[in-house]
């Protein structure tokens, strides 16, 4: 718009030359001036041109330059990206996985008598979102840019924090295990509390806490933190049969020997007994769980037989409650 009005500018000055030569107001001579100011404007304009020009071309060459820049980044640091980009396409794989597993693992505990299977609270991923939303997933930025060096200071934060979790969590886990060892078993529990608030997914806090459930006699929370590392160790560690895994079992077995059910004590000790099959303090939780099923099966048969006897004790009296042998009757059943 500018040059236009500029060349709108000289037209007029020409167009007003000439009318003025036309009618004498302009001497010829002053038509050289007249001449020299359109030049003078004509050399302005060019002079503007070339400036928008060297201004164009400098921001390409900077432009051209941060490519060229970028594209030197990426050629030096490629396979450390690579290996990132790898890195985190296999978290995010480990992720999916997890949550496919863990559908069929709740799926085939469900109907487990005894089992929780409410495992919302259990917050084991980190960080909560979807993997869609999480901005490790997303398109890594470019590189050497504020957005790759908030990204990567991102990433710096998270495993400094993790760390300073896991120190506070092994904190909790030595304080707990200290006031275990003084038979503190209440304050112990409070430590792995603790622990577990700051490290979610530790299978060893899990079993530690079940080991201090076991010696307050809460069966049932012993079962469900043993139920947790179990599924901890199956889900995320590929299900070891370690050394954890077998306590595991084992203090889950004591649970359920707690609860009287001694059938799923056996259950439990057969299948640490598999993992570590010569593992002596197994053997022997395993052969008191035999001994107790067998004694509670015998009392149970004696109960029977008890409660057959009055039955037919009972038909014998004809229901008549003045016979002394309806009131045996009746003190038997009341004594089964």
């Amino acid at each position: 718009m500018e040059d236009f009005d500029n060349f709108m500018d000289r037209v007029n000055e020409v167009d007003a030359t000439i009318k003025g030569l036309a009618s004498g107001d302009i001497a010829p001579e002053a038509v050289s001036v007249v001449e020299d100011k359109v030049q003078e404007i004509k050399r302005r304009g060019e002079e503007k041109k070339q400036k928008e020009k060297d201004k164009f071309d400098a921001e390409r060459a900077e432009k051209k330059a941060e490519e060229d820049k970028k594209k030197q980044y990426i050629e030096d640091n490629y396979d450390d990206l690579m290996a990132k980009v790898e890195r985190m396409k296999a978290e995010r794989e480990a992720k999916e996985d997890a949550r496919k597993k863990f559908s069929k693992w709740r799926a085939k505990h469900a109907k487990k008598q005894g089992v929780s299977t409410d495992y919302t609270g259990w917050d084991l991923w980190e960080p909560d979102e979807d993997p869609e939303d999480d901005p490790l997933y997303k398109d890594m930025p470019p590189p050497d840019t504020p957005e790759l060096r908030a990204f990567e200071k991102d990433i710096t934060m998270r495993a400094e924090k993790r760390r300073e979790r896991d120190r506070l969590a092994e904190q909790e886990k030595e304080n707990g295990n200290r006031a275990f060892r003084a038979k503190q078993y209440s304050e112990a529990r409070k430590c792995y509390d603790t622990a577990i608030g700051y490290k979610k997914d530790s299978r060893a806090l899990f079993v530690n806490r079940a080991f201090a459930h076991v010696k307050l006699g809460n069966w049932a929370s012993a079962i469900e933190d043993c139920d947790k590392a179990v599924y901890i160790g199956e889900i995320f560690e590929h299900d070891p049969k370690d050394t954890l895994t077998v306590k595991a079992f084992m203090r889950r077995a004591m649970a359920h020997s707690g609860r009287m059910q001694f059938e799923a004590a056996i259950e439990d000790l057969d299948g640490a007994l598999d993992m570590d099959p010569t593992n002596k303090a197994v053997k022997k939780l395993l052969k008191q769980a035999k001994v107790d099923l067998g004694e509670q099966q015998k009392e149970n048969r004696v109960k029977e037989q008890e409660a057959t006897r009055c039955a037919a004790s009972a038909d014998a009296a004809g229901g008549d409650a003045a016979s002394p042998t309806w009131r045996a009757t009746r003190s038997c059943a009341r004594g089964l």
